[in-house]
């Protein structure tokens, strides 16, 4: 069992389950990772104040945003730290980062309840973490896939997948 650290702002602790985002996590990392030790992943639920402020100060971007993953293997340590990191690194997927004012807006705005949306987004995050990227058609139709094969998966409507490409142009 992979270990699924998720906090959801109180603001929002009526209307998302940590239970249903740990679960849903934990059965698409196995389905991503079938031969993996116990991975670790951890997921913050919170507002567009601040995401803002995450997306200013690790990425430059004064705005704010609907995901952002931060993977241990991205980040920009020094020599002593980096040591220090890779023995522990190979069990860190990363850190995911969903505004729920965005999973709420874009709910209204592409017609998809708030839990399609949001689990959207965490599979989303969770393919950027696993290298995934959506920079060029070829990787964009990539991600699209798994992105599609894995909602199914977990039994959840793909039909959000294509919409919020074509539509949103994403943003994360």
């Amino acid at each position: 069992m992979h270990n699924v650290d998720a906090i959801v702002c109180a603001e929002y602790s009526e209307f998302v389950s940590v239970e249903s985002i740990k679960s849903a996590m934990q059965n698409a990392i196995e389905y991503l990772y079938p031969h993996n030790q116990v991975l670790n992943i951890s997921i913050l639920i919170t507002t567009n104040k601040n995401i803002t402020q995450l997306n200013t100060s690790f990425r430059g971007i004064k705005e704010s945003t609907d995901v952002l993953s931060f993977s241990p293997k991205e980040m920009h340590m020094t020599a002593e730290e980096d040591n220090i990191f890779t023995e522990i690194e190979e069990d860190q997927l990363g850190d995911i980062v969903i505004s729920y004012e965005e999973v709420e807006s874009q709910s209204k705005a592409y017609h998809q309840s708030r839990e399609e949306v949001l689990n959207f987004l965490l599979i989303h995050g969770l393919l950027h973490l696993s290298g995934y990227d959506h920079a060029t058609v070829k990787e964009r139709t990539e991600m699209q896939m798994q992105e599609s094969t894995l909602l199914q998966h977990l039994n959840i409507s793909n039909s959000i997948v294509s919409e919020m490409y074509e539509a949103h142009r994403l943003k994360g």
